[in-house]
């Protein structure tokens, strides 16, 4: 009988935690990077109504970058810089916006010429009567991991629609960015990746936004990190191929509910298996294939992908693989094996089972097959080595009169060898599924359906953590945001404390976010 180790009440501690935000604008002073002795016109300059500033240094400089290093916020003009000597002028030919306060940045733009030291300076003027000093702080983090996202734009937009935004930063290494001088009014928030440096918010880049409107009357922090997700992509994937019969495919919808066509011919549901539900097998002979078309035909779209086969592709030697990764196997585990060709016969007694402790032979329970996966059964009532071994001819396949010898070495244990862990949630809107990670890969994984507890049985001897996942939609997977329907990515709680757990041993653990 099992031991068992009561871990009461133990409240684990989100990773994730709200950090103090820095500001962008003027940095701690260097006396070594290049100062500005002289602004013309001042800083701060009220009704500002020229078309140029100039900045005189206190040592000879250089630029580096001007395009991306040297910005107007708001974005209103195209800058042009001239330097000479120790002197810097930035113009524009646009006409300002009235009563509007400007900040022209130098972010690691200015740099002197024999030690190459940078720094960070900004210009402010209004064309107004009065400087705007409101100030927005905010910090953006992976809405996956937790994980500070640095070097994206932050932007605040008049309109939701609007693609470029009014007043913008950038993210530091922790994830933070300060927007100054910012002008009272309502705003949305986003955050996103800006790849093509254009400032404006492509479909492909990823992001983060704001669920509520920024009503920003007075300088704001922004205690909730905003959630950095890419989108998720909604194309048709590449086929793959896998010698000798073996189309994949994968997309990013959902095929379970599709029509494929095959060179101009329906692909019956016997030469197709659905491994995932965005992902699918294809088998087909290939003998004198060449070229490949197909097309997928659902409810509300029609793809279509090519490739084409060469004979170097298909000279390949068909392969047999465990489905599993490690080479252990617990008494649920079922002994599964892929091979990359459609199987049509199957001779069970070419495939041996032998005990390495006394080389003896292992009478098999059963042997079956789905598609192209093999599945044995043996006698599971003890710890012991085995060698599995399918020998020429013990199947074959629609490319192929019979396979190649091929042998695998498992061990297979008993449930002594397990631990246990039975896992109790708290109470919570949304149903919750949690995963079980021993390192960074994920062991297990279970929707939580009642009472707030699950159990996860036959856990190898090692220390876990726990990844619980708001499954608002209920379909065991996390899914991103779209900001299109100012929907959030589903929340994700990650919990730091690791648990034990031993051979043969259960262990009680109860999970409390720190804010749910």
């Amino acid at each position: 009988m099992a031991f068992r180790i009561a871990l009461i009440g133990i409240t684990v501690l989100l990773l994730a935690s709200c950090a103090q935000v820095g500001t962008l604008s003027g940095g701690d002073e260097d006396v070594i990077a290049p100062r500005p002795i002289q602004m013309n016109p001042p800083q701060n300059t009220l009704n500002f109504s020229e078309k140029r500033i100039s900045i005189e240094f206190d040592e000879y400089i250089q630029l580096a970058n001007t395009q991306q290093s040297i910005f107007m916020v708001p974005a209103d003009a195209q800058l042009e810089t001239k330097l000479s000597k120790k002197t810097l002028e930035i113009s524009w030919k646009e006409e300002l916006q009235a009563n509007t306060t400007y900040v022209i940045y130098l972010n690691s733009a200015i740099r002197d010429l024999t030690e190459g030291n940078d720094s960070l300076m900004t210009y402010v003027f209004s064309t107004g009567n009065e400087i705007d000093s409101l100030e927005y702080m905010t910090t953006v983090s992976n809405a996956f991991t937790g994980d500070p996202i640095k070097e994206c734009l932050v932007g605040l937009f008049k309109n939701s629609s609007d693609k470029k935004p009014i007043y913008f930063s950038r993210t530091n290494a922790s994830g933070k960015a300060t927007m100054n001088n910012i002008k009272a009014g309502n705003y949305f928030v986003r955050a996103y990746k800006d790849e093509d440096r254009d400032l404006q918010v492509n479909l492909s880049e990823a992001r983060a936004f704001r669920s509520e409107v920024l009503e920003l009357d007075s300088s704001k922090i922004d205690s909730v990190p905003l959630q950095f997700y890419t989108p998720k992509n909604e194309k048709i994937g590449k086929l793959r191929f896998y010698a000798p019969g073996i189309l994949s495919l994968s997309a990013g919808y959902p095929l379970t509910n599709t029509e494929f066509q095959l060179n101009g011919k329906t692909v019956e549901s016997n030469r197709m298996r659905i491994v995932q539900p965005d992902s699918v097998l294809f088998f087909t002979e290939t003998d004198t294939l060449t070229q490949v078309k197909l097309i997928a035909n659902s409810t509300n779209r029609t793809d279509t992908v090519s490739m084409i086969l060469s004979k170097k592709d298909k000279s390949i030697a068909p392969k047999l693989i465990t489905v599993k990764k490690t080479p252990n196997y617990s008494p649920i585990d079922t002994l599964s094996f892929d091979y990359s060709d459609l199987i049509t016969g199957l001779n069970p007694s070419k495939i041996q089972a032998v005990n390495l402790s006394d080389t003896s032979m292992i009478d098999l329970n059963s042997v079956t097959y789905t598609n192209n996966l093999i599945k044995v059964e043996l006698p599971r009532t003890k710890k012991q080595d085995v060698v599995l071994t399918f020998q020429k001819g013990a199947f074959s396949s629609l490319n192929s009169s019979a396979n190649d010898s091929v042998s695998f070495q498992l061990r297979l244990l008993d449930e002594k060898e397990y631990g246990t862990i039975n896992l109790t949630l708290w109470e919570s809107d949304s149903p919750l599924f949690v995963e079980i990670l021993l390192g960074n890969n994920v062991v297990s994984k279970q929707s939580v359906v009642s009472n707030n507890s699950v159990t996860f049985p036959f856990l190898e001897p090692g220390e876990y953590r726990f990844r619980v996942t708001a499954d608002a939609n209920q379909n065991g997977l996390w899914d991103t945001g779209n900001d299109q329907i100012a929907l959030q990515p589903e929340k994700i709680f990650l919990f730091s404390t690791k648990t034990k757990v031993r051979a043969n041993w259960e262990v009680d653990v109860q999970l409390e976010p720190l804010n749910e």
